[in-house]
């Protein structure tokens, strides 16, 4: 779950296994025929990969404490219904408490967009930078803004019902 709120967290996921490939490759670069030398090989290797992953985890916890994900989900809590619907970025969707959408399926383009708050009958649009900017003005000409926050905009696309 530590990736999840990587900006590129894609090439995150594959970072412990480059990781490990690299030490394998020490462990050939610094191995000798004898037997000392055989076993500082994978010393170093073990040691520079647990250097690597505690490296990693370190800066992720302080780049990444997760506050856009509690402040979305807090503020769902506290002015969603449970009968309402919510569009959001995936790594919000999995933490709000009532049906949420992900974004990427449902929006590639305006038309989509509008289409899919109509049709899925979305009640919140979050938007923040994971999405076609393009698409922010639609949002803004159609939906009103229900909530700011510094890294996102709640919109509200009916009226309560």
């Amino acid at each position: 779950m530590v990736q999840s709120f990587q900006p590129v967290r894609y090439y995150f996921l594959a970072a412990p296994a480059i990781a490990l490939l690299g030490g394998f490759a020490m462990v050939r670069i610094v191995s000798e025929p004898g037997a000392k030398d055989r076993i500082a090989g994978p010393i170093a290797a073990a040691v520079m990969f647990s250097l690597f992953e505690l490296a990693y985890i370190g800066a992720n916890a302080l780049a990444n404490p997760a506050v856009k994900v509690r402040q979305v989900r807090e503020w769902a809590e506290a002015n969603v219904r449970p009968s309402e619907r919510i569009m959001a970025p995936s790594y919000f969707a999995v933490d709000i408490p009532v049906r949420a959408y992900s974004h990427y399926y449902f929006a590639e383009d305006s038309a989509q967009l509008l289409a899919s708050v109509d049709s899925l009958e979305i009640d919140y649009v979050i938007f923040d930078e994971e999405w076609d900017q393009s698409l922010r003005p639609i949002l803004d000409a159609r939906f009103d803004r229900a909530h700011e926050f510094p890294f996102a905009t709640a919109y509200r696309s009916d009226p309560p019902r």
